[in-house]
């Protein structure tokens, strides 16, 4: 206590060098005073700014009212012209009711009406008396580009015939498209002062309009001497960098003012008001000058009070200090009642805490002795230490008596830890900060005891080290336990290095891919099997989510399923793809179960399952609709093959009965429909035919650009003028195996249904080119090269529910009545008869590309037409037999046979003929091909062998060409008289004009 108190009174003798409490509270309110006079400053700045601003804008707004009341005022001027423009008398140039008009009109006195023709010559003028001669002036001519156009116009500031200065608004008469006569309202300029006027603008103040070439037209100042002077240079600047706006000028008068102006659009003239710059700076000034003398009166006020204030801080502030002197004696501080609450509170606080500290010292004490913690207190300069009991035991010198020597210590510690602890002490006592040191003690019994030291040294004021304090703590118990824990900890480092390498073994061979991620996705470990399988490096997955490799369409659902793992659920066979760094995506199977914060994932890649399974579900589906189509064409086939025998009687009947002549005009006519619907259903059967792949055709070698080019004119002129018909060929095409004019048929089927895509207009492309379809094209075509023809359009596009159904019969999107569905499926039907095959691509809005393959041929194509094989010479009469099982067929015929001069015989199956021909001879043998028993192509073959020289011609509904010879004479049904003339070698003149 008495050295605590000797320092605190050397603190004292030193002096303070800060500043006292008087000196610092009077600075602070002059401070205060200070900061409260510059905030004042400032608002008054602020409003003196809000307020420049704000007359601103009420003058920016004063502009902008003068010019909307002088644009209403213009305007009404126009609409009044503009009414007497449309009025009879103007229309029938009835000058004197045009002169009453316009004086009941337009009553000012300052303003009048005049009418005048383009030279200039005045009509009608309202100021001059009734009667009176009219002056003629000069329109200039620059205003009539503006009144030929029929648009009225707001002149300048002009000099008139009579006036000196006027204004005027100007309506043009238009006659023959030009502006033949002018109505104006001229006015003069002092009827704008009432407008001024009506604005209350004070005397003070500056208000004038200008014209669009920047003359004064009014004023509210001086008038008659600024009217028609230009404005000032600044002004004349502004008015040609902003339509309107607030600025620093100076009036024509050389006064500064502060100006806004505002350019009307409807006329082009620009209005000014204008306020004086001393104006707006008295106020400002008036309000500095009062706010000084109040901030002066402030800083005597806060200088007063805050002198009085510390000198009572002063006194309580004395009474504590002298109370802190007796703790320094080792005296108990007595604090009574202070000026302050809180000089008051912060003695009893003192009081407190001396209190406080003696019974901490007990119980410090007592806690060393609970706790076996020791200190120390070491007086270097006399070396002597002042320890707890504790540290007594803990050294083993609790035998000692008095204050320790340090040689008594270093006696006591474990020889071989001497060197190190006296090291250890020698860094310390030269650091400020406290420092620790270990060591071994070795009792008189043989113990070893392993203390822990803290401390730090004790400096006095001139910085040489006078003593040391300090702790000590036994941790004998904690090194023994630290022993066995490590000993502990080998051994199960052993184990897990065992189970490590276990692991990582199947971590290294296994297939499929292992990951373990934290609860957040990332990836905090993955196996070598994912750089095998997707061919990035490990440590390319390691630190980052799965984001970065996952296919976009999968995201969603992968978040999904994290959210589930997160919230405890395992996951089984959830699928999803990641890409590859050759950039394929591979299908992945996962099974991942939530450990703690971590996820164990374990993935299977099933991308070669997943394209097993869609090869098979596309095998499938390409299954299904191949025994679809097979199904319709074969019912389509048998439908047109019975609807084709149908046809031959009905057909056959109707030639007949034409050629028998004798026929009033009414039935010529009705025979004449009659024979044209059932050209119509012959037409409808043979694209039936067609689509069933079971029409007669005769394929030969097609070079393929000749053809194309062949076509472009019929082509062109089918699809009209508003679509774009491009045709390209690659060179050197090779020639197709097919039927032309099937082909050519199929073409134009194709360009007119992209013509009905097209009702706007747009571009059809037709091309070729060689090209080998990939095997997963089409199952149907062998792997040999093939030309592809293809006619892309650009049109509306279909749907895909539209494209699956486009090859089927009887299918449109035309509309009732505006097609018959079959045109795709007859070009698909005869794609698959010539051995090729047909592709579609179409999306809405996009267009539709129809793309044909077709086999190319062994043998080049003809160089020209080929002429028609003629296997017979022209006949000139016979015997004929007739066969075929339908007894309607076989009746309609046998007459058409006979109507070409034949005598006929008819058999209704092949036997029967057979039977007919060996007891009879015939030049012509015509029968049907399907038949029951025997066909009628067996039937020709046997004839053919029996009897050489009997001509064969063999009538179908359809024809399969694996089975008729092509050597035999072919007639497809239904046909007309004229066909089978002249397949049967005759002519028939009167049949074939009644078919033209």
């Amino acid at each position: 206590m008495v050295e605590a108190s000797d320092r605190f009174r050397r603190s004292e003798d030193r002096g303070s060098t800060g500043w006292s409490i008087r000196v610092y509270l009077v600075a602070l309110s002059a401070c205060f005073a200070l900061l409260l006079v510059a905030a004042a400053t400032i608002l008054i700045h602020q409003a003196e700014a809000a307020g420049r601003a704000q007359t601103q804008e009420q003058l920016l707004d004063t502009t902008r009212a003068l010019s909307q009341v002088v644009d209403s005022r213009l305007g009404g001027y126009e609409r009044l012209l503009r009414a007497m423009s449309a009025s009879d008398a103007v229309r029938q140039m009835d000058l004197g009711e045009i002169d009453r008009q316009a004086r009941l009109a337009v009553p000012e006195q300052d303003a009048w009406v005049l009418l005048s023709d383009r030279s200039g010559r005045q009509l009608v003028n309202t100021r001059r008396p009734r009667g009176a001669a009219l002056p003629t002036g000069v329109f200039s001519p620059g205003i009539w580009p503006e009144l030929d156009a029929g648009r009225s116009r707001v002149c300048n500031l002009a000099k008139g015939v009579i006036e000196d200065h006027i204004l005027c608004v100007d309506v043009p008469i238009m006659r023959n498209g030009r502006a033949e006569h002018v109505l104006s309202i001229i006015f003069r300029p002092r009827m704008l002062q009432s407008i001024i006027s009506a604005q209350k603008i004070p005397n003070s103040r500056f208000a004038a309009i200008l014209d669009r070439r920047g003359v004064v037209v009014w004023r509210n100042v001086n008038p008659g001497r600024f009217v028609g002077k230009p404005a000032t240079p600044d002004m004349q600047r502004l008015l040609t960098s902003a339509s309107e706006g607030v600025s620093m000028s100076h009036s024509l008068e050389g006064v500064p003012t502060v100006l806004a102006y505002s350019r009307s659009r409807d006329n082009g003239w620009t209005f000014i008001v204008a306020v004086q710059r001393s104006e707006l700076g008295a106020a400002a000034q008036r309000a500095l000058y009062n706010g000084g003398l109040v901030a002066a009166l402030l800083i005597a006020v806060a200088l007063l009070v805050a002198l009085r204030g510390a000198e009572r801080i002063r006194r309580d502030v004395a009474a504590i200090t002298a109370g802190a002197q007796r703790i320094g004696a080792g005296e108990q501080p007595q604090f009574g009642r202070r000026s302050f609450s809180e000089f008051e509170r912060l003695g009893h606080l003192i009081a407190s805490a001396v209190q406080e500290r003696d019974e901490s010292r007990e119980r410090f004490a007592m806690a060393q002795e609970v706790g076996g913690v020791g200190s120390w207190n070491w007086d270097s300069v006399h070396d002597e230490g002042h320890v707890s009991h504790t540290y007594r035991e803990m050294h083993g010198l609790q035998d000692l008596r008095g204050p320790l020597r340090f040689s008594q210590v270093l006696d006591a510690i474990h020889p071989d830890d001497r060197a190190g602890y006296l090291e250890r002490l020698q860094a310390a006592t030269t650091r400020i900060e406290p420092s620790t040191n270990e060591y071994r003690v070795l009792h008189a019994n043989g113990t070893i005891r392993w203390i822990a030291a803290k401390g730090r040294p004790i400096f006095d004021d001139a910085g040489h080290r006078i003593g040391s304090v300090g702790i000590v703590r036994d941790k004998t118990a904690e090194y023994e336990a630290e022993v066995a824990l490590r000993r502990l900890n080998e051994l199960l480092e052993q184990q897990v290095e065992q189970r490590t390498a276990e692991r990582d073994r199947m971590w290294e061979l296994a297939r499929d891919p292992f990951v373990v991620a934290d609860e957040n996705g990332v990836w905090l470990e993955a196996s070598p099997a994912w750089s095998s399988l997707l061919g990035y490096p490990v440590e390319a997955f390691i630190g980052r989510t799965s984001e970065w490799i996952e296919h976009p369409d999968d995201v969603v659902r992968t978040r999904a399923e994290d959210r589930r793992l997160a919230e405890g659920k395992i996951t089984e066979r959830f699928e999803n793809r990641f890409r590859a760094k050759d950039g394929s995506y591979r299908w992945l199977s996962w099974n991942a179960v939530p450990e703690g914060n971590r996820f164990y994932s374990v993935a299977r890649d099933i991308t070669v399952e997943k394209e097993q399974a869609e090869a098979l579900l596309k095998a499938e589906q390409s299954l299904r609709q191949a025994q679809k189509m097979e199904s319709i064409g074969q019912i389509t086939g048998g439908v047109a093959h019975d609807f084709n025998n149908l046809l031959v009687p009905i057909v056959g009947t109707l030639d007949i009965l034409r050629n028998k002549g004798g026929l009033d005009a009414r039935s010529e006519r009705m025979i004449g429909n009659a024979i044209e619907a059932a050209e119509r259903a012959r037409v409808l059967v043979q694209r039936l035919l067609a689509f069933a792949r079971r029409q007669p055709l005769t394929t030969q070698a097609v070079a393929v650009a000749e053809c194309l080019n062949g076509m472009e004119p019929l082509l062109a002129t089918t699809l009209g003028s508003r679509i774009y018909l491009k045709i390209e060929t690659a060179p050197d095409l090779p020639p197709i195996q097919a039927d032309k004019n099937q082909l050519e048929l199929a073409l134009l089927n194709l360009a007119v249904n992209a013509g009905d895509a097209m009702p706007d207009g747009g571009t059809l492309t037709i091309s070729a080119s060689v090209r080998d379809p990939a095997p997963d094209e089409d199952e149907v075509l062998t792997p040999d090269a093939y030309v592809a023809i293809q006619v892309v359009d650009t049109g509306a596009g279909m749907p895909p529910s539209v494209v699956e159904r486009a090859f089927e019969p009887f299918f449109s999107t035309k509309g009732l009545g505006r097609g018959t569905g079959l045109g795709l499926s007859m070009v698909h039907g005869l794609m698959a008869q010539l051995g090729g095959s047909i592709r579609i691509r179409s999306e809405v809005g996009k267009g539709t590309t129809i793309e044909l393959l077709l086999p190319i041929a062994d043998q080049p194509a003809p160089s020209g037409e080929v002429p028609d094989r003629d296997t017979t010479a022209p006949f000139t009469g016979g015997r004929a037999l007739v066969v075929d099982d339908e007894a309607l067929v076989l009746a309609s015929t046998a007459d058409m046979v006979n109507g070409l001069g034949f005598d006929v015989v008819q058999a209704a199956s092949a036997s029967q003929a057979l039977d007919i021909l060996a007891n009879q001879t015939f030049e012509f043998l015509i029968t049907d091909h399907l038949m029951p028993g025997m066909t009628g192509t067996e039937l020709a073959r046997l004839t053919a062998e029996r009897y050489p020289g009997m001509r064969t011609l063999i009538v179908s509904g359809y024809a399969d060409l694996s089975d008729i010879a092509p050597d035999f004479d072919r007639l497809s049904k239904p046909f007309r008289a004229a066909e089978l003339a002249k397949a049967l070698g005759r002519s028939c003149p009167t049949i074939e004009a009644g078919m033209a």
